[in-house]
């Protein structure tokens, strides 16, 4: 029964090393993900969108277009009173 545990703490203490790595590979791809999420928002709210401009307006609507098209979602453009 020693000798099991004995080699069973062996395998967990040459293992360790890779649990380790692996998780702070992790972490490093998670933060880098919400930069580029925080990025992309920031940029996304900071474009003017005001109905008296409609070239501008139509610019925004075309510039979210194609990234809901890259992300694999459908569009429809709505008529409206503006």
């Amino acid at each position: 029964m020693i000798l099991k545990m004995k080699k069973a703490l062996l395998v967990l203490l040459l293992l360790a090393p890779l649990l380790v790595s692996g998780q702070s590979k992790q972490k490093t791809m998670s933060d880098e993900v919400l930069k580029n999420t925080l990025r992309d928002h920031r940029t996304f709210v900071s474009v003017p969108n005001l109905p008296a401009d409609k070239e501008k307006m139509m610019q925004n609507i075309n510039r979210v277009e194609a990234r809901y098209l890259k992300l694999g979602l459908k569009t429809t453009l709505l008529d409206t009173t503006f």
